[in-house]
């Protein structure tokens, strides 16, 4: 040891340590800065595609209209008199939304506080619901996004849905427009729905209620069954 000292090496080990740390510490903060830009990152985007959908709805785009689906009263009572989870879904696909119908919709619940899991849907093919049967709460989809802010995604066209979610829309896909909300059952987001249709949709005032009603009422037939979110139903 002290031949060690005597030739400096230990000094210049625990300089050499210092400046290790210094530079651990330098790149930990460059990671939070990081993070902290890509935050801001997403929602720019977030901001520019609902823009830039705007945009696109005002230049006259044919879109679906909200006039022929099924009253938001009738449409309750469908919800609130079928059988079970998957029932309603099936009658809502099929009759409650008019002419131009709806591509499919899908019902998720939480498993835990970071696991979500498809319920039950109508309308999707297999493949793609087996991708996302169980998924994390971080997942880049509309329905995680949907239960994480606690807020409804609007997505109006197909622009929109591509650019903000680009690695789950194929341009061979039906969807053209989509929704998902979350559903809240005493106080507390236990889920979310989400609803394709085949094209563009304004989401106005009066379709965004509509959406908010049968997600409601989607919620009520949860409710019925404590445990129902913990029981997944498969179709």
């Amino acid at each position: 040891m002290d031949q060690l000292d005597r030739d400096g090496d230990i000094p210049a080990i625990f300089e050499e340590l210092h400046h290790l740390r210094a530079r651990q510490t330098a790149l930990l903060d460059q990671v939070v800065e990081l993070r902290v830009r890509l935050d801001r990152s997403e929602r720019l985007l977030d901001a520019v595609g609902s823009l830039w959908s705007e945009l696109r709805i005002s230049e006259a785009l044919p879109t679906s209209s909200s006039d022929d689906w099924l009253p938001v009263e009738e449409t309750q009572g469908v919800v609130s008199t079928s059988g079970d989870l998957h029932d309603a879904v099936r009658t809502l696909v099929r009759i409650g939304f008019g002419d131009d119908g709806c591509v499919g919709l899908v019902v998720c619940t939480l498993l835990d506080e970071r696991t979500l899991e498809v319920r039950t849907h109508h309308g999707f093919p297999q493949q793609a619901i087996r991708a996302f049967s169980v998924m994390d709460l971080d997942e880049r989809v509309p329905v995680a996004d949907a239960i994480r802010s606690g807020a409804a995604v609007w997505l109006r066209d197909f622009d929109d849905l591509h650019l903000r979610y680009p690695h789950i829309t194929r341009p061979e896909s039906r969807a053209q427009s989509g929704a998902a909300l979350p559903i809240v059952v005493d106080g507390r987001c236990v889920g979310a729905v989400g609803v394709w249709f085949p094209y563009p949709q304004p989401f106005d005032v009066v379709t965004r209620s509509h959406l908010i009603a049968v997600t409601a009422a989607l919620g009520a037939l949860l409710h019925r069954d404590p445990q129902a979110p913990l029981r997944p139903v498969r179709p």
